[in-house]
């Protein structure tokens, strides 16, 4: 069952000078909720309201507008329908923890922009609310975009991403080449971007993102099911 608190702010204007960052927190047990939304406390971030479920945690990212999502959802317990459906409904910059960020190239890929280490916990309490804190504060301040993935599943719309075709090239005629790079934010940007080049695009295209060590081949992986190019 959601849980809203009072107050609502959205997350797409800058904060006023002095605001507190807001948040909804996304757990798997009311035990973790409230040891979250305590830690939260300690560290100023308000939380606007708690949810368990998908469908609760969608429907209060959209009504309250929070300036973040604390996601402590494992993702193959719906933490990665969460990450879907908010980033394509109400895109809103995830913070991965938890269960949560214990498969964090997968979130990262689908839209979520930071993850807090499983390890920073066993630090103690403090160190991981402050963590929490940091974290989610730089996260507030990522302006995000919609993420196509979940729209393109609810229109039924099923992309190939092996129906592209090679051509052969001339050793002497030169081929342009189109480079991207990213950093925080990046990959629903990327699948933006690609997705709307088209398949016959005459060049290859190479991109640099951003991203932490192990995570990368889950980002191409999702690339290569989410936009007509080959990746």
């Amino acid at each position: 069952m959601a849980t809203p608190s009072t107050g609502t702010t959205g997350s797409g204007a800058a904060r006023p000078p002095g605001r507190r960052v807001t948040t909804v927190v996304v757990a798997g047990t009311h035990v973790r909720l409230a040891r979250l939304s305590q830690l939260l406390s300690t560290c100023g971030v308000e939380v606007l309201g708690s949810a368990r479920s998908v469908d609760d945690a969608v429907e209060l990212v959209c009504d309250l507008a929070p300036d973040t999502v604390l996601l402590d959802l494992a993702l193959g317990l719906g933490g990665l329908e969460v990450v879907e459906r908010v980033m394509a409904h109400r895109p809103t910059p995830i913070v991965l923890t938890g269960p949560a960020a214990q498969q964090a190239d997968l979130g990262l890929a689908a839209g979520a922009v930071d993850l807090v280490a499983s390890s920073t916990e066993q630090l103690g309490p403090s160190a991981y609310s402050r963590a929490l804190g940091r974290h989610l504060s730089v996260a507030s301040r990522v302006r995000v975009i919609t993420h196509p993935r979940e729209r393109l599943r609810e229109q039924g719309l099923a992309v190939d991403a092996t129906s592209g075709t090679r051509r052969e090239r001339s050793a002497a005629r030169r081929t342009p080449v189109v480079v991207i790079g990213a950093s925080t934010g990046g990959p629903p940007a990327l699948a933006a971007v690609l997705g709307a080049l088209p398949v016959e695009l005459p060049a290859p295209v190479i991109v640099v993102q951003h991203m932490a060590v192990g995570f990368v081949e889950g980002l191409a992986g999702w690339l290569d099911g989410v936009v007509d190019l080959p990746v």
